[in-house]
């Protein structure tokens, strides 16, 4: 039986971080595809930026200030584009099937202008 918590951090409930985890598990099961070769290069890669998407939104969530929370969007959005990157590489190599690739780039496809739209809606918030 899993450990029920007992809170939920407020970032948890913010769809961009859904989102984000959502593309993170996909990543995943999507880069077991990868040749074993390219298991410590491309595929550790993908995984990474993938984890980091997330869990930069959760830090910024964290640190407190709408400053410090967009810097952690920005590097948020540039993990995303990232990661991007390496599923359009693994499109051209033939590393992944295509409908795995569709499936990632659909959740991309909702996260990125969520993230950019949550992006502009902090920068609202900074005093200039």
């Amino acid at each position: 039986m899993r450990y029920k918590r007992k809170y939920t951090r407020p970032h948890e409930n913010w769809v961009i971080w859904k989102l984000a985890m959502t593309l993170c598990g996909l990543t995943y099961r999507i880069t077991k595809q990868i040749p074993r070769d390219e298991m410590w290069g491309l595929q550790s890669q993908m995984r990474r930026a993938a984890v980091s998407i997330p869990s930069y939104i959760a830090e910024g969530a964290a640190k407190g200030t709408s400053r410090q929370l967009r810097k952690f969007l920005y590097d948020s959005r540039a993990s995303l584009s990232e990661l991007e990157t390496q599923l359009k590489i693994c499109d051209d190599i033939g590393f992944i099937h295509a409908k795995d690739i569709d499936s990632a780039y659909r959740v991309i496809d909702n996260l990125s202008p969520a993230l950019q739209a949550f992006i502009t809606s902090v920068e609202g918030q900074i005093k200039t």
